[in-house]
């Protein structure tokens, strides 16, 4: 994707078992090849389609597939799975795209049609100019300079300056909204990032996080995000409250947990409850918490009501 494409752009994705060159697939995605300057990365997105002659895959069944490819993008070079999206709302993020730290490339599983034939994808860049500049310059100044000043003063003076100076302007990064002491402020992005959010960032590892103070202000994240990081607000109505014991309250809980380990083993995670056997692992419990509605909600919200959709 080039630095001055649309910001956004999505794509319907269509199973290879059922593709077909005319009729409703026609036009539909089946591979997506992401190319970049600056880099031998290739990355290949497919729709892992679990049907016909593809029905008995054991991984990543119905499942977005991200591989990357590092070589020559015609010829043969090594590959590997970096992410499958299992469910909506999962999302897999490529830093340093083309070699500038400042932008990134973010894909996200948006959603699927009943029977899962088709998923939608949208792949985001953040970062990077907006706008490609004009083709032609802009006019040249004029020949002529502007009028001279009056020679002569006028004949009263201006009015003099206020004695006492206006309020000084606020220093704060993050924008002001009118907005109740248990509720999140929604414009709040941890560094300027719009995908580091109250709900996507610090509740993520609160405990942690919400001891950060923001880069600009000074101030601890605990002051935008009082509903995700203070006791007293855990227990409020609110509706932008978030509580690891209630995690049905906010769809923007919807997301898998990274401290996830099954049984202390870094291996199983949320992409491992995703790979095989979901539905079973979903209904795992660990640490007195069950999988589906505490540890990886993204993933087993397919076969639950654990998130709202």
């Amino acid at each position: 994707m080039a630095s001055n494409l649309p910001l956004t752009k999505t794509f319907i994705m269509n199973g290879i078992t059922a593709y077909k060159p005319s009729g409703p697939t026609n036009g539909r995605v089946v591979v997506l090849r992401l190319s970049q300057n600056n880099s031998n990365k290739q990355y290949y997105i497919g729709y892992n389609r679990a049907s016909d002659f593809n029905s008995q895959t054991q991984e990543y069944r119905d499942c977005i597939t991200i591989i990357e490819k590092e070589g020559s993008a015609t010829g043969y070079a090594p590959s590997k799975i970096k992410k499958a999206l299992c469910s909506r709302n999962q999302i897999f993020t490529i830093s340093n795209w083309g070699g500038d730290p400042k932008i990134s490339i973010v894909i996200k599983y948006q959603s699927n049609s009943d029977n899962y034939e088709d998923v939608t994808i949208a792949i985001t860049r953040l970062g990077g100019p907006t706008i490609p500049p004009t083709k032609t310059p802009t006019p040249p100044p004029t020949k002529t300079p502007t009028p001279p000043p009056t020679r002569s003063p006028t004949k009263t003076p201006t009015p003099p300056p206020t004695r006492q100076p206006s309020i000084a302007p606020s220093t704060s990064s993050a924008p002001t909204e009118y907005r109740g002491p248990c509720e999140n402020l929604n414009t709040y992005f941890w560094q300027g990032d719009p995908s580091k959010t109250c709900d996507t960032f610090v509740a993520i590892k609160p405990r942690i996080r919400c001891k950060k103070k923001d880069t600009v202000t000074g101030k601890a994240l605990r002051k935008y995000c009082p509903a995700t990081c203070k006791a007293r607000c855990k227990n409020t109505s609110s509706p932008s409250t978030s509580s690891d014991n209630n995690p049905t309250n906010n769809t923007n809980n919807c997301i898998d947990r990274d401290d996830f380990k099954r049984n202390n083993r870094k291996k199983l995670n949320c992409d491992w409850v995703g790979r095989r056997k979901t539905r079973k692992r979903c209904n795992l419990v660990d640490d007195n918490k069950k999988v589906s509605e505490y540890w990886c909600r993204a993933t087993c919200s397919k076969y639950n009501n654990s998130c709202q959709k």
